[in-house]
């Protein structure tokens, strides 16, 4: 997936970067930086500032990592949750792998940012998103979609409604 370029970053996802105090607002700005270069689209990078956002207000811990295999980070010394972006999950890609280790059994969940380009606009594209679907519910991952629409009208909101989904706030 060829990296994002900094100028088709949508404008409101740097300024989601910047809210709070000056000190977090420039840390959060620096690693959304890193780590938008592996959105595959703009729709994406809105979905990571929001987020960044959101989990930064939350009292939980996250490690944020681009581009790894979501079965890979079940190890010792996993903070409260894991955030891949454009994660390997089985022999898909999704634009976010999550898993949440709070409890003794670590939580799966894949959220898709579905813009119009590439999902429902075709039966083909349809029944391909559902047959995957299906095998990440079979593999007991959680899977969240929001439309391209739901992101660029309110991207915090749809960031809350999957935080509180796997019950961060």
């Amino acid at each position: 997936m060829p990296a994002l370029a900094l100028e088709r970053v949508p404008d409101n996802a740097l300024v989601l970067m910047r809210t709070g105090g000056q000190s977090l607002a420039d840390a959060h700005e620096v690693r959304f930086l890193r780590l938008v270069e592996n959105a595959g689209s703009p729709l994406e990078a809105l979905f990571l500032a929001a987020l960044m956002n959101d989990f930064a207000m939350s009292s939980v811990q996250v490690h944020w990592l681009a581009a790894q295999g979501i079965d890979l980070l079940l190890h010792d010394g996993v903070p409260d949750f894991c955030v891949m972006m454009q994660a390997s999950v089985g022999r898909y890609r999704a634009d976010f792998g999550i898993i949440d280790a709070r409890g003794s059994m670590p939580k799966k969940y894949v959220i898709e940012c579905d813009g119009h380009d590439f999902h429902e606009r075709t039966k083909d594209q349809a029944k391909r998103d559902r047959r995957r679907d299906r095998w990440m519910m079979r593999n007991d991952i959680s899977v969240m979609r929001f439309t391209g629409a739901e992101i660029f009208d309110c991207p915090m909101t749809c960031s809350g409604e999957a935080l509180d989904a796997m019950g961060v706030f």
